[in-house]
């Protein structure tokens, strides 16, 4: 039986003849009920009681017929509708909630019908409404509902269109849908508070369009009844992503499993672009629309710009291809069974993300080989970029150096690691970039706490290989951190050689440092560095201790060498190592150096010793030639005989000043002051005195010997170059003179001699002014004569013109 309302002005009128009858009714009820129970006293003596109970229970039984029949009528109405939209509009924060028309079918089943069913969007979005259903039928079992159940036997939905939206200024056409007081019970079940037995869909529409990220989407839904198996859910969508076009396939199960929870089948296949994923597998609980498990494909080929989706454009991703178990546990994404080919390597192994308020990662992953350059690490085509990138990189280093000190600047890089835990276990068979390739690469290691524990660091090439292992933890001013590396004919050249550094040589030993408080701590190092190419070996020892004077912290180094085949031998002391590129504080320097005889001792200290950025102390340098150090230092020092020197070292940037010097060359003795400026052409100015000049210690100058005889000073070499010398005919030395260092440089020098002992010349004073430009040598020589001398030159040649004459 159905009853309709559609006269508006009918309404009031039935409504009050209704409310009349139902008065009238219950009047009569209450008399009948009386009677009834007169009757039931009298039954002894009236024999018809019977047939009056009968009759009056037919009239009762009419009456609640009337009493149902006028409520189903009632529920029908338009002011029942307009009711229940009133209440939906409540529910959704006043939005504007329509629906055209509603029927009850008082049959088996129930069924409730609704038409025209319309929730508004918000004004500003393009689609005027954001739910607009054609009909919806809810079929309800009677039965269960005298068992006190509500089961509903179907719903069906008939052109369902969805239209969500969302600004550029993230606003959402959902937005503030419930009121804020509406919030679901975080401790509840999510179980729905009926049975839904089956759920059918017909011609559904869903559009999203989303301009903070400029996407566009259009899906059609609908359900499928397939004639050997269960309702499934059919998706089949389209879009657009920043430019992308976007597909979407979807099959899942029945929908009615879905609104009673539980685990609830899913399958898909999507695309963006060139980047393509597909699904199969289900939802844990359908509760936790994330809550995903199974198998998950993923093929992205370089045309996919997978970088420019990841936000990262300047990485050059190759192809990729990736199967792996997906699973979503609360709040943790896991992928296992990973196996991928990215580029040429094949990558097997697990991955886990735990997004809590502490991030946890967790990642064991294998690879055969990994090309870095692949992945866009190394730049080794464009030397170009690399000097750019390296101008910056200062530029950028100078900028925070004169900002804050270096174990700041560390930890203050490193505080991201006080943000997340971590698990790590990564192993490749090898790893190359350029030429180079490295084997056996390994990281091992945990992250907790901010504090980074490095299990095995490993790496091998060739013969050589590397191993490292410590613990690093850093706060907002520095860093704590102990180090223990091993190096086995480690190739510094070969492993570095794409990065610019093919001149490095080979590395062997132990690295054991520590940081403490911005402070280097070393101990039990000792490593030995051998470059064939520079014809270097150098020994390095290390261990922390302090500057005698002082007590303040230091780290000494010390051990023997050999360049060009000359060896040498050094023991100095430093200030703490972090304190390197700090721009106000100075660095001291303390200690020695040998080779075979040559000494030099050096006390100062050091602004920024990385760019040797400003120099100043004492120095002593002492041995029997100068020239005996070129090969060791690459200079042209001048041949000399024995010498000592002392003074100042000024130094900034390419300006070396030697001030105040004060010693010795040979029998002579020499002060003044020295500038040289380091470029390609250097220039030297110097303004030397002597109050005693042997002019014989000059000779080894111009390839002759000094004189060796007794009180005279000459090293052993010298000794015995006099003593060939003093064999060979004529008058000038057959020495080559090496005047590649004068093409070199350009000089401008400035000598005076208070007293010049040589022999044969009438000469008791020297003033020597010395030019070279250009490879152009002047000289301008004003001498003081002794006249006894000259006397006895005269009497034994005769003046000068007149032998000049002859």
């Amino acid at each position: 039986m159905r009853f309709r309302q559609d006269e508006p002005d009918g309404l009031l009128a039935q409504t009050a003849g209704l409310i009349d009858a139902l008065h009238e009714l219950s009047a009569r009820l209450s008399i009948m009920t009386m009677l009834m129970q007169q009757d039931a006293n009298k039954t002894e003596e009236d024999g018809d009681s019977m047939g009056r109970i009968a009759r009056w229970s037919l009239i009762v039984l009419l009456g609640l017929v009337t009493i149902v029949i006028a409520l189903m009528w009632l529920v029908e109405s338009r002011w029942a509708r307009e009711l229940l939209e009133d209440q939906v509009s409540q529910r959704l924060n006043g939005r504007e909630v329509a629906i055209d028309a509603h029927d009850i079918d008082w049959g088996w089943p129930l069924s409730l019908q609704f038409k025209g069913i319309r929730i508004a969007n918000p004004d500003w979005a393009t689609n005027e409404q954001m739910l607009d259903l054609a009909a919806l039928e809810i079929d309800i079992s009677f039965a269960a509902l005298f068992k006190g159940n509500l089961v509903l036997e179907r719903l069906y939905l008939n052109q369902p269109r969805i239209h969500l939206a969302r600004r550029e200024d993230g606003r959402a056409s959902w937005s503030n849908l419930m009121p804020e007081d509406d919030e679901k019970d975080e401790s509840g079940s999510g179980e729905l508070p009926f049975e839904l037995q089956a759920v059918d869909i017909d011609q559904g529409r869903f559009t999203y369009q989303d301009e903070s990220v400029d996407a566009d989407v259009d899906v059609d839904f609908r359900t499928e009844d397939p004639n050997d198996g269960p309702r499934r859910l059919i998706v089949d969508g389209e879009g657009n992503y920043q430019g992308d076009p976007v597909t979407l396939r979807l099959r899942s199960g029945a929908p009615s499993k879905a609104l009673a929870g539980g685990s609830y089948p899913l399958e898909f296949q999507a695309a963006l672009g060139k980047l393509e994923a597909s699904f199969d597998g289900k939802l844990k609980d359908v509760a936790k629309p994330l809550s995903l498990h199974g198998k998950l494909d993923v093929s992205a080929p370089q045309q996919a710009n997978l970088a420019g989706l990841l936000d990262r454009p300047a990485l050059d991703l190759p192809d990729m291809a990736l199967q792996a178990v997906l699973d979503h546990d609360d709040k943790r994404w896991t992928l296992e069974d990973i196996d991928a080919q990215i580029g040429e390597s094949a990558l097997t192994g697990s991955l886990g993300v735990a997004l809590t308020e502490r991030p946890q990662i967790d990642v064991t992953l294998n690879a055969d080989k990994l090309k870095l350059e692949q992945w866009g690490v190394t730049d080794l085509d464009s030397p170009a970029k690399q000097e750019k990138a390296e101008e910056k990189t200062e530029e950028n280093a100078q900028q925070a150096a004169e900002e804050i000190p270096l174990n700041q600047r560390l930890a203050q890089r490193l505080a991201p690691l006080d943000k997340v835990d971590a698990q790590v276990d990564l192993s490749v068979q090898a790893v190359s970039y350029g030429d180079t390739r490295l084997e056996e690469v390994a990281l091992k290691g945990s992250l907790e706490q901010g504090r980074l524990e490095l299990e095995r660091v490993h790496a091998a090439q060739s013969d050589s290989e590397i191993t490292a292992q410590g613990w690093l933890e850093s706060d907002s001013r520095t860093i704590s951190a102990d180090l223990d590396a091993r190096m086995k004919t480690l190739d510094l050249g070969q492993a570095l050689a794409p990065l610019g550094y093919p001149e490095l040589g080979v590395l062997d030993g132990r690295l054991h440092a520590g940081f403490n408080q911005g402070k280097l701590k070393l101990d039990d190092t000792s490593v030995v560095y051998r470059a064939p190419d520079q014809n270097l070996m150098l020994q390095v020892k290390a261990e922390s201790t302090t500057f005698d004077a002082t007590d303040q912290e230091a780290v000494r180094l010390w051990g023997e060498g050999r360049r060009e085949g000359i060896p040498f031998a050094y023991d100095v002391k430093v200030g703490p190592l972090l304190t390197l590129n700090s721009p106000d504080k100075r660095y001291p320097v303390t200690g020695w150096v040998t080779s075979r005889k040559s000494r030099l001792d050096v006390d100062g200290s050091i602004e920024q010793p990385l760019k040797l950025s400003y120099v100043r102390g004492t120095f002593e340098l002492s041995g029997p030639n100068p020239a005996r150090l070129n090969r060791l230092t690459g200079l042209d020092l001048p041949a000399l005989p024995p010498y000592r020197v002392a003074g100042e070292l000024r130094m900034r940037k390419d300006l070396v000043r030697l001030l105040d010097l004060d010693g010795h060359l040979g029998d002579s003795d020499i002060s003044g002051d020295v500038r040289l400026r380091l470029d390609e052409r250097s220039m030297l100015w110097a303004t030397l005195n002597s109050r005693q000049l042997d002019l014989d210690d000059l000779a080894p100058l111009f390839g002759a010997a000094p004189q060796t005889g007794a009180g005279e000073r000459a090293s052993a070499q010298q000794q015995r170059r006099a003593a060939r010398q003093a064999r060979q005919p004529g008058i000038f030395p057959d020495a080559k003179w090496n005047l590649e260092g004068l093409r070199r440089m350009d000089a401008d020098v400035v000598y005076r001699a208070d007293n010049v002992q040589v022999e044969d010349i009438p000469m008791s004073s020297l003033k020597l002014n010395l030019t070279l430009e250009g490879g152009r040598f002047d000289s301008r020589t004003l001498g003081g004569w002794n006249r006894r001398r000259a006397d006895h030159l005269e009497r034994a040649y005769g003046r000068p013109q007149r032998a000049l004459e002859r």
